[in-house]
């Protein structure tokens, strides 16, 4: 069956990307252009939600429809309120600055995963630059928010993405939810969301 596509603005000549929908338009960031923008089904037409986003990218809703965004130039993971202040969940991690905040996700926890690559040229000029990777990694991590659902300073978690892909794979072949596969790839997702496991390490983070 052949798709019909819509075009809700632009084109940019450049990335569009991060779409959320918050129940009657589509949200989606103009990484370039530092914007959030909203796509109105009903008048065809989009607007500006958000300004001086820091090269945004990946968005998602939280169950109350608190917009959450990963802001790759500030090499950041932010909460936008509704009074139009930003809120900085994580920008960095054991003493570093991220790399650069991609696409997230929120479970039915409420955590926050997001991926933290480092795509040169993603996130502004200084991201041509190689050598201001601080991390010698590129991750997978875990906010989790307090018991009042905020997310106080405190611990990060994260998954590095060589385990994340064995375990996708081992998925994939047993049609299995990744979440659960132990180390030794048995399905035991009691003893992989256990504190010990090394699949999650937790530090601090600023």
């Amino acid at each position: 069956m052949p798709w019909d596509f819509t075009i809700t603005d632009g084109p940019y000549g450049n990335v569009t990307e991060g779409p959320a929908w918050d129940g009657s338009g589509l949200l989606f960031t103009y990484i370039e252009g530092n914007q959030i923008l909203r796509f109105d089904p009903e008048t065809g037409g989009s607007a500006v939600v958000w300004s001086d986003t820091n090269n945004a990218n990946g968005l998602m809703l939280d169950a109350s429809g608190t917009l959450f965004a990963c802001e790759g130039g500030a090499r950041r993971v932010v909460r936008y309120e509704s009074d139009g202040s930003t809120t900085v969940l994580a920008d960095g991690f054991d003493g570093q600055k991220l790399n650069i905040p991609n696409d997230l996700a929120i479970d039915p926890e409420g955590r926050v995963w997001f991926t933290d690559p480092f795509y040169e040229g993603a996130a502004g000029p200084w991201s041509l630059d190689r050598s201001n990777k601080e991390l010698d990694h590129d991750s997978v991590y875990r906010l989790d928010p307090g018991a009042d659902g905020t997310f106080p300073e405190g611990t990060i978690h994260y998954m590095v993405e060589e385990r994340l892909a064995d375990m996708a794979k081992k998925a994939r072949a047993a049609n299995k939810d990744p979440d659960d596969w132990d180390d030794d790839g048995d399905s035991d997702a009691e003893n992989d969301n256990s504190e010990d496991s090394p699949a999650e390490t937790r530090h601090t983070y600023y």
